[in-house]
């Protein structure tokens, strides 16, 4: 049976050759918030083989698991709600890769891109609950909240970055919807994903 160590190093492999490829063909996806949770979640897939094949320190682990982990489901979830939205009220960019790509090759490439990587990601949390057990780490920390507010805040800079950015109201056309609806339901979103990581971690208890 292949072991979980060896299948995620497979993904931040494919990871790593996806950004890579996706960016240097397409250099404007640059600005679609998926392009920016792909590279955050290689990014992370890329640490954590280079930590299982390699010697890291028990830091090195607690700073993946406790902290980089709930900024990468935080964007994650707000990526998976932000897409069934855009879906439901048909915004333009998704509209535009409908007719260019196909319905069923559009549907195909937002299951793979925005889901496949949730998928995984909640794959990994499982194993890190379990193996890595970093629930421990955070009903031992002298101050829970101190901890909430780092992931917290982390998780704030990097919406309100892409927000500031890119202005994803008029990114991907979305037709009833302000800027300001736009950024707070963005940040909203990221703040729920933070909670239902919290939530999970500590069996919805705290």
């Amino acid at each position: 049976m292949v072991s979980p160590a060896v299948v995620l190093l497979a993904w931040a492999v494919l990871s790593v050759v996806s950004a890579v490829l996706g960016i240097a063909l397409d250099p404007p996806s640059i600005s679609n918030f998926t392009t920016w949770v792909w590279l955050l979640q290689m990014i992370f897939f890329t640490l954590y083989a280079l930590m299982s094949f390699g010697k890291w320190s028990k830091d090195s682990n607690i700073l993946l698991n406790a902290f980089f982990l709930p900024v990468v489901f935080a964007c994650e979830w707000t990526t998976a709600i932000a897409v069934i939205y855009m879906m439901v009220v048909k915004a333009e960019l998704f509209e535009e890769n409908k007719e260019r790509y196909g319905m069923v090759v559009s549907w195909i490439g937002n299951i793979v891109v925005h889901y496949l990587t949730m998928v995984v990601l909640i794959y990994y949390m499982h194993l890190a609950r379990t193996k890595y057990d970093i629930s421990s780490y955070i009903k031992n920390h002298p101050s829970k909240f101190d901890y909430v507010h780092v992931i917290g805040f982390a998780t704030f800079i990097l919406l309100f970055s892409y927000i500031v950015l890119f202005h994803p109201n008029q990114h991907y056309g979305l037709p009833s919807a302000t800027d300001f609806e736009v950024a707070v339901s963005i940040l909203l979103a990221g703040g729920v994903g933070v909670a239902t990581f919290l939530a999970w971690t500590q069996a919805f208890e705290w």
